[in-house]
């Protein structure tokens, strides 16, 4: 395929949704908050929106999920120090715990913050499992003389409204950057980053008890872009200049 239309990024929203693949926002590491939203039918790409509205405000490293007929975008953060050309100067601090819903990907509603769950983001994949929208450690990128913030909790949504929390420690390192997907009815937690990258994954059939998987064959990583497809896991990247792609069946 020729070069995308839309500018290079990464750690941008990534989902399938209504039979397309969506690109919602990025990083600010080419110096600008990536506002954008584009969709690609398998043929075309098309820019959705030039500046969807949870996007206005300087945010990178959401999460976003396809469920119940809609996009989601959960939580995230700003990085000011990188987009030096466009800060975002919140008072309030650098870390969303809000939640945004689209059916189209140019219309979005607010639909919720402040519901139990640290403010976070730096989680890859979009879980949903049961009826569910999954959030799976996470953290938070240190930035404007606040530290890392790495999490291990798992929380869940029906509704983006009302949040439970599943339980407070999974039994699995803290950690950002990690990776989430579902295979068989279980939910599946890849690699990530507490310091240093991490090599391992997890799978837990209801969020609360966890068990890791025996040793895993790759080197350690985070960020690595995962989903389900055809009864697997597929993992791709992760580390620099990692081309090797993964499947847990």
């Amino acid at each position: 395929m020729a070069n995308a239309p839309w500018t290079p990024r990464h750690s941008a929203g990534w989902l399938v949704h209504d039979n397309k693949i969506w690109v919602i926002g990025g990083d600010a590491n080419s110096g600008v908050y990536q506002r954008d939203v584009w969709s690609f039918d398998g043929t075309t790409w098309a820019e959705v929106v030039s500046e969807a509205e949870p996007l206005t405000v300087g945010r990178v490293l959401h999460q976003v999920f396809s469920h119940a007929g809609k996009m989601w975008i959960v939580g995230g953060q700003t990085l000011d120090e990188f987009a030096v050309s466009d800060p975002a100067g919140r008072a309030d601090g650098p870390y969303y715990d809000d939640v945004w819903s689209s059916e189209d990907g140019s219309t979005w509603t607010f639909v919720s913050d402040g519901h139990g769950w640290s403010p976070r983001g730096s989680i890859i994949g979009n879980a949903v499992k049961d009826g569910y929208m999954w959030l799976v450690g996470g953290g938070a990128y240190d930035t404007d003389g606040n530290t890392r913030v790495y999490h291990h909790d798992v929380w869940r949504s029906a509704d983006g409204v009302s949040w439970a929390q599943v339980t407070p420690d999974g039994g699995f390192l803290a950690r950002q950057y990690n990776s989430v997907a579902v295979l068989n009815g279980d939910l599946v937690l890849i690699a990530g980053y507490d310091d240093e990258n991490i090599a391992d994954a997890w799978c837990s059939g209801d969020g609360i008890a966890w068990r890791q998987l025996a040793t895993v064959p790759w080197v350690a990583r985070h960020a690595a872009s995962v989903c389900s497809y055809n009864g697997e896991i597929v993992m791709l990247g992760g580390p620099l200049d990692e081309t090797t792609v993964w499947a847990l069946s």
